[in-house]
C-alpha cells in the first residue's frame, strides 16, 4: 500500500522533475522525488541516505553558496559533490542552526531514522513550496497539494476561510491554503515533526 500511494503522489508532480524519480521507503518513513537537474546531474540523484543510514533527505531548489561553504568547512569535493549531500553534511554539523547559513531558494526533508523525527525547512521568502497535512497520526508533506491529495487519492475540501481570506487580502494568511487540513509551511520557517507532534519555528524575520 505504501508503494501505491507513493507512486500516486510522485506520479502527481512528474511534471516538476523530468530527469529522475527516486523512491525510498522506510519502516515509518517514505520519501520520493521528481528531480530537474541543473548541475552535477550525475550526483545528485535523490532521495538520499547517510552512509551511517541515520539521515534520510531531499531538496527542491538551489543554494547559491554552496560552493562557499564546501570552502568555509574544508568539506571533501568527492563527499560532498551536490547541493543535497551538502545539506547533510551541514545539519550532521550544526543541527537546525545549519539554516541560517543556507543562502537560496529551497524546500528541504530531512527524516532522522534514529530518533524518527522530521525536518521541514523552507527558504527565508517562500520561493519555493512546501505543503502538509496531519490527520490520524499521518503526516504527508510535498512540494504540491496534489501531491497531497494523491496520498488518498481524495478529492479535497474548498476553505471556507480561504475564500473569506482571498476576497479581503487577495491571498491566503499564514499558514493556510485554499483547501480544509491542508497548511502551508510559512516562509523563513523549519517544520519538526515527531511523536504526532508538529513544532514550527522561524528563523528568519
Amino acid at each position: 500500500e505504501s508503494k501505491l500511494r507513493i507512486t500516486r503522489m510522485v506520479n502527481s508532480i512528474e511534471h516538476r522533475g523530468p530527469d529522475a524519480t527516486g523512491v525510498l521507503i522506510g519502516k515509518n518513513f517514505v520519501s520520493a522525488t521528481a528531480r530537474l537537474s541543473i548541475e552535477t546531474i550525475k550526483n545528485g540523484h535523490q532521495p538520499i541516505i547517510t552512509n551511517n543510514k541515520r539521515y534520510i533527505a531531499s531538496f527542491n531548489g538551489e543554494i547559491f553558496n554552496y560552493k562557499n561553504i564546501i570552502k568555509k568547512y574544508s568539506f571533501s569535493p568527492q563527499e560532498v559533490n551536490s547541493e543535497v549531500k551538502l545539506l547533510v553534511k551541514l545539519f550532521e554539523l550544526k543541527g537546525c542552526k545549519f539554516i541560517r547559513e543556507i543562502e537560496g531558494q529551497y524546500a528541504i526533508s530531512i527524516y532522522d531514522n534514529m530518533q524518527n523525527k522530521l525536518y521541514l525547512f523552507r527558504d527565508r521568502f517562500g520561493i519555493r513550496p512546501l505543503f502538509y497535512k496531519e490527520k490520524e497520526n499521518v503526516f504527508v508533506y510535498g512540494s504540491e497539494i496534489k501531491s497531497i491529495a494523491a496520498y488518498k487519492a481524495e478529492i479535497l475540501k474548498t476553505s471556507l476561510n480561504s475564500i473569506a481570506f482571498t476576497g479581503l487580502f487577495w491571498s491566503n494568511i499564514n499558514d493556510s491554503t485554499s483547501f480544509e487540513d491542508i497548511k502551508q509551511l510559512q516562509p523563513g520557517s523549519y517544520l519538526i515533526y515527531a511523536k504526532n507532534k508538529i513544532e514550527i519555528k522561524r528563523y528568519w524575520n
